[in-house]
């Protein structure tokens, strides 16, 4: 729809301007579909459907801070996937934009205990999720993936997004997998020495850890410059 085409159409022309300088394609999910590529078109127009339909359905004052959260994982991701090539945009850009939307079910269903979750824990705990609302983020990460179309095994989806776990898991999963465990040890500080490359499961190299961890650095001082997920349509508009 076109309320979904206005944020690609804006993020294929930021992103790639020679791609999109270049292209010759004149319908515009075709058109996308060629700069972005297949796998990095289906993980924004993925998260970009599930940033718009939070955005309508939960509490404006509480969505605010998580929107913002939401959009900067998507592009840590992003990022991380850049530097290192075993994990990729795409998957980068999904496994970790996922997990805010998945915490944003939280939100919507109980926002004072959300609130106080994220104010606690500043990370993930399962333990408390389960307590809590009876299930986890993993999970509803793996539920909303599925229900997306992603072709994976899907048992398998919520134990790859459990850091704390060492799930043995199908190639496609892996990389998914490293993204998480790789974007929290950035975000912990964690030096390259002192990474179990057990828990990551696929190659990584210490030059693309420390570009990872130097560009996510960056993002954090400075914010998202995603700043195409909030453009909105001309239905969009006449709407409001």
């Amino acid at each position: 729809s076109a309320i979904l085409k206005a944020p690609l159409f804006f993020a294929a022309q930021t992103l790639y301007p020679e791609r999109f300088e270049a292209i010759t394609e004149d319908e515009m999910g075709k058109a996308m579909v060629q700069i972005l590529r297949p796998g990095l078109f289906s993980s924004f127009l993925s998260l970009v459907y599930a940033h718009r339909r939070f955005n309508k359905i939960v509490p404006h004052q509480e969505w605010e801070s998580l929107s913002k959260e939401f959009v900067l994982h998507m592009e840590l991701g992003f990022r991380l996937g850049q530097r290192c090539p075993s994990i990729g945009e795409a998957v980068g850009t999904l496994s970790c934009g996922i997990r805010m939307a998945a915490l944003a079910t939280f939100l919507k269903q109980d926002p004072r205990a959300y609130t106080g979750y994220r104010n606690l824990q500043k990370t993930f705990s399962i333990p408390f999720e389960h307590e809590r609302w009876g299930c986890d983020h993993a999970q509803i990460a793996s539920l909303m993936l599925k229900s997306f179309g992603f072709p994976m095994d899907f048992q398998q989806i919520a134990p790859a997004f459990r850091i704390s776990e060492e799930p043995v898991l199908g190639e496609d999963l892996k990389p998914f997998r490293a993204a998480i465990v790789v974007l929290q040890s950035i975000l912990n500080e964690t030096p390259f020495s002192e990474i179990d490359l057990k828990q990551i499961q696929i190659p990584l190299s210490q030059q693309d850890y420390e570009a990872a961890s130097n560009s996510t650095k960056d993002l954090l001082d400075r914010g998202s410059s995603f700043r195409w997920m909030f453009k909105t349509s001309e239905v969009e508009e006449r709407e409001e």
